[in-house]
């Protein structure tokens, strides 16, 4: 664990009951406390809402966003981007986020992500993607960037890893990749094929009826049958995310009191 070992396991033992993420986290949880909820990520349907592409001439825009820390998986993934690119002109990458990102010989478009221009920007992706590697960090990822791109009915594509399974059923509502030759692959149908970027009108509905906040409360009401106890020694733990790297990510959980 990041910086106290064993810091999460005993912070699940000590809990009444466990609120995580994803079917992952839960599996963690469940070895210290069965008492255990999955409620997933929720987004914002009326604030990320589907906008007509905004052409940019017969460019292909393949986009994704995120944060200084998740953009190391996007930089990572260089030699696979490097193959998805070659020889192909008609695709232009852009990327959002708040520190522009280093990827020797890739040509690239970069946004400074603000609040005021995320949808705006996202909105101009004829393509998502979510590449991360597999490893445990990943694993305990929500699929937050698919669920984004999906919400504003951009076709997407993902790394077939963690939560990104539980969100998207391949070539129903996305496309899941595990190998550069998937990668590469995914991305010229998407560009080849216009009638499968309908992709993304079906990752919009799984929005509507998974991911939309009403629903992701359906989750909650068993909740309200906890029985706490009248001496507080414990606390509900809500588990968004988990680390079991050693390095110094100490914000590898969010706990809600």
């Amino acid at each position: 664990m990041s910086k106290f070992s064993g810091k999460t396991s005993a912070i699940c033992r000590l809990s009444d009951h466990v609120i995580v993420g994803n079917s992952y986290l839960a599996e963690y949880a469940k070895q210290f406390n069965q008492n255990v909820t999955i409620v997933p990520s929720g987004v914002d349907t009326v604030k990320f809402i589907p906008h007509k592409r905004k052409r940019d001439g017969n460019k292909i825009i393949v986009g994704w966003t995120g944060s200084s820390t998740s953009q190391t998986h996007l930089e990572m993934f260089s030699p696979m981007l490097k193959a998805v690119f070659a020889n192909q002109g008609e695709i232009e990458l852009h990327i959002s986020s708040d520190r522009e990102p280093v990827l020797p010989e890739i040509p690239f478009v970069w946004h400074r992500w603000t609040t005021e221009n995320e949808v705006e920007v996202l909105s101009t992706f004829d393509i998502g993607i979510m590449p991360i590697p597999d490893d445990k960090w990943s694993r305990g990822k929500c699929a937050m960037k698919a669920l984004l791109y999906m919400s504003l009915g951009i076709p997407t594509i993902c790394s077939n890893v963690g939560a990104n399974r539980d969100v998207i059923s391949n070539g129903l509502n996305g496309l899941l990749s595990t190998s550069t030759e998937d990668w590469v692959n995914a991305v010229k149908s998407l560009v080849n094929d216009r009638k499968l970027r309908r992709l993304g009108d079906a990752g919009r509905q799984t929005i509507e009826e998974r991911f939309r906040p009403s629903n992701v409360h359906l989750c909650l009401p068993k909740l309200s049958l906890i029985h706490l106890p009248a001496v507080p020694r414990k606390r509900h733990l809500a588990l968004k995310s988990v680390s079991f790297n050693t390095d110094d990510r100490s914000s590898f959980f969010d706990i809600q009191i």
